[in-house]
């Protein structure tokens, strides 16, 4: 079988199109496509479903993409493990997290992890979408939900904290008391309609909500609560300097908000290089000794 073949297949399968798939190779469509004609023909069977506005996989196409995947895997372990064989505390480490956790969370730990491998190229992608750790793109991720996958490992970190935040201007910054007062505020919302509340001591608490604004990311539903437009959950990193220099009020400290868990997540695969290992601990270390942030 040749495997260039195979992994034009892949990329289309994957991407559901031959121009994303070329455009991603760098190759033509038609080379691209002549590739997978020629390894329908060696396999005697379609392996795409074609139409004018998109391609899938058939059956016989589906299970040939999860063989190639498993190949994919095995192949990057192997580069992986060859250079890791010379290149242990040196080379490349690629890390991704949701933008603010990784901005305001995680940038102080990361610090201290380049100090101590200064031969350690690390590469950081912080932003909303989630991108691919499963085969390879990404040596460790941190995610606040994990996709089920036979070829990954999500460990467990803790839940993130969230609090109840509204400017000191707002007449709720004096009047609630309870979670049931915010029935009668403005609440805003970065695409939930429900918090649950844990009290230090008795029953726990949920209040669904219709939100008078909801957006799309915490970033905005922080600025907006700034303004004083009303009253947000957000996650306690996030406005920690708010409160502490007042431009935020903090509301009913004595209930708990815990809404995401925080999972670091990473391929699996019989050897971890120890630069990969190292990163882990920090990370698992730093979530431990910073409840503040992660209970």
């Amino acid at each position: 079988m040749n495997l260039t073949h195979l992994q034009s297949f892949m990329l289309v399968a994957k991407m559901h199109s031959f121009s994303a798939a070329s455009e991603q190779l760098g190759a033509s469509k038609g080379l691209v496509s002549r590739h997978v004609k020629s390894l329908e023909d060696e396999m005697g069977c379609q392996l795409l479903h074609r139409t004018t506005r998109r391609v899938s996989m058939t059956e016989a196409g589906h299970a040939l993409y999860g063989k190639a995947c498993e190949i994919e895997r095995l192949a990057n372990e192997a580069g992986r493990l060859v250079q890791d064989l010379t290149q242990d505390s040196c080379g490349t480490l690629k890390f991704t997290a949701p933008t603010e956790l990784g901005k305001k969370l995680l940038s102080p730990m990361l610090l201290q992890f380049i100090a101590e491998y200064p031969q350690v190229k690390l590469e950081l992608c912080f932003e909303q979408n989630i991108q691919d750790v499963e085969f390879g793109k990404f040596d460790l991720a941190l995610r606040t939900s994990i996709a089920h996958s036979d070829n990954l490992i999500a460990r467990y970190l803790g839940r993130i904290r969230h609090v109840l935040v509204v400017s000191p201007a707002h007449s709720a910054a004096a009047e609630v008391r309870h979670p049931d007062d915010l029935r009668h505020y403005r609440l805003l919302s970065s695409g939930e309609t429900q918090w649950m509340f844990e009290p230090l001591a008795g029953d726990s608490l949920t209040l669904t909500f219709e939100p008078a604004l909801c957006s799309s990311n915490y970033a905005t539903t922080h600025l907006l609560t700034l303004s004083g437009t009303g009253i947000a959950s957000l996650p306690y990193y996030l406005v920690e300097e708010d409160i502490a220099q007042h431009k935020l009020t903090l509301l009913v400290p004595q209930w708990q908000c815990y809404p995401h868990e925080l999972y670091m997540v990473y391929a699996k695969q019989s050897h971890y290089p120890k630069k990969l290992r190292d990163l882990q601990h920090k990370l698992q270390t730093w979530c431990e000794t910073h409840s503040k942030y992660v209970g």
